[in-house]
């Protein structure tokens, strides 16, 4: 049985070299304390192929750390869909709704909806 982390690096495989380039120059950017860099690397890379689950993820996290909370939770969400056990992106719209106040919130129905979701997992099967 193939484990997890092989099937992930399969799919980074399959989204191409050049969007784990640009995941590379953005956890650079960040790493760095250019959230605003690392931002405009992801949404490049995204436009490229939206296809790649980690920048997808980065670009959420770009979004928060420079409190775009309504587009963090729009990103993570992308991420979501990509995924079948999407936990970086969950986790990422976990933290969303811990900063975001209650009317971003409201108006922003999918992240309503992911927080359902969340109240609903089974953490052991999550991580199976």
């Amino acid at each position: 049985m193939p484990r997890i982390a092989d099937a992930e690096a399969a799919r980074e495989r399959m989204a191409g070299k050049d969007g784990m380039q640009n995941l590379h120059a953005c956890r650079a950017a960040a790493a760095s304390g250019d959230w605003s860099q690392a931002l405009a690397l992801a949404k490049a890379g995204l436009a490229e192929n939206g296809q790649v689950y980690h920048l997808q993820c980065f670009e959420g996290l770009c979004c928060f750390a420079l409190g775009f909370y309504e587009e963090a939770a729009d990103s993570y969400i992308k991420a979501r869909d990509l995924r079948p056990k999407p936990v970086l992106a969950l986790a990422g719209l976990v933290k969303v709704a811990g900063k975001a106040d209650s009317a971003t919130l409201s108006r922003h129905a999918s992240c309503v909806s992911v927080m359902r979701e969340l109240r609903a997992l089974d953490p052991v099967q999550a991580l199976a």
